[in-house]
């Protein structure tokens, strides 16, 4: 094994696996052989995942992204392997991180921890079409980025919880909890969208527009003066911000909701987060908070 620079070794110290699954196999001498030998696992082919993602960012006919489709399936005795080796993967890093820090431990702690890096994403890619096949049940339109993101975290989660002694393919395990995550998401979007009598499909308008930029959006109501009316007070409470939004709030309304890409397509959270330099969660709870405020001033200026 190659020598690793100390700076890694510190940065791997700080990293650790909260679980792994300990079986017999482990201790035995020969494990490594029994478990890394030249048993064949195919490697997960992502181009139709690829080809699914730049589709996004046009209207997807939902019936047409079987072509992408050309994901290698794994047998029950190529994904128990898979799964074995990156348990004893975590086993042995864990072992060597909290043992005798030696220059050759150091070395081998590095080792176990990128093996058990790239086997988790082995896993998680080899599972992406049990995300998508999920998002096509609950998503019916191309604004799925939200949905996919959830779904492959609900996947890394729910690798670190399964069990291969139980004798279950990961997709009778997984697909239980990755179906109440999509539709937990598809919950919180009509929350969002349903905090007040119109939807939340703002944009930004241009100079003829408030101070602030921003122009009410379209609202369901059909009767026109009421429509008028309504369009009004939302174009006070945002220009004037009597929802008092803060800055970052301020922000994340306007990319999650007012500015949009090509196709018309609105940012996603992740997206957003790399916008602003935070994390995905935190650009969720932030919109949490924001609509929060906006529902709360429509309620006391308008209502």
């Amino acid at each position: 094994m190659p020598e690793i620079a100390e700076d890694r070794v510190q940065k791997v110290m700080e990293e650790f696996f909260e679980f792994y699954f300990f079986y017999p196999l482990f201790d035995e001498d020969d494990v490594e052989e029994t478990l890394f030998d030249d048993f064949e696992i195919p490697n997960p082919e992502i181009d139709w995942y690829i080809a699914f993602l730049n589709a996004r960012d046009k209207v997807i006919d939902w019936s047409e992204t079987g072509k992408y489709k050309k994901n290698v399936l794994l047998t029950k005795e190529q994904e128990k392997r898979l799964f074995l080796q990156y348990n004893y993967a975590k086993y042995r890093f864990t072992m060597l991180r909290e043992g005798r820090k030696t220059k050759s431990n150091k070395t081998k702690m590095i080792y176990w921890y990128d093996t058990a890096i790239r086997l988790r994403m082995h896993i998680a890619a080899m599972n992406l079409s049990m995300v998508v096949k999920m998002v096509r049940r609950v998503k019916q339109h191309s604004d799925v980025s939200e949905f996919l993101s959830a779904g492959n975290e609900r996947i890394m989660i729910a690798i670190e919880g399964f069990d291969v002694s139980q004798g279950n393919k990961f997709s009778t395990y997984a697909w239980p909890a990755l179906q109440r995550c999509m539709l937990r998401e598809r919950e919180k979007m009509a929350k969002r969208q349903d905090f007040c009598p119109f939807s939340l499909d703002l944009y930004i308008g241009d100079d003829e527009h408030d101070s602030n930029g921003y122009q009410p959006p379209d609202v369901k109501q059909e009767d026109d003066k009421e429509r008028d009316d309504n369009i009004e007070a939302l174009g006070e409470i945002m220009g004037r911000n009597l929802a008092e939004l803060n800055e970052r709030e301020v922000e994340v309304i306007r990319w999650r909701f007012l500015e949009r890409k090509e196709a018309g397509r609105r940012y996603g959270l992740e997206e957003v987060g790399k916008m602003l330099g935070v994390s995905r969660t935190c650009i969720q709870l932030t919109e949490r908070d924001a609509i929060k405020k906006l529902r709360k001033a429509w309620h006391k200026h308008v209502s």
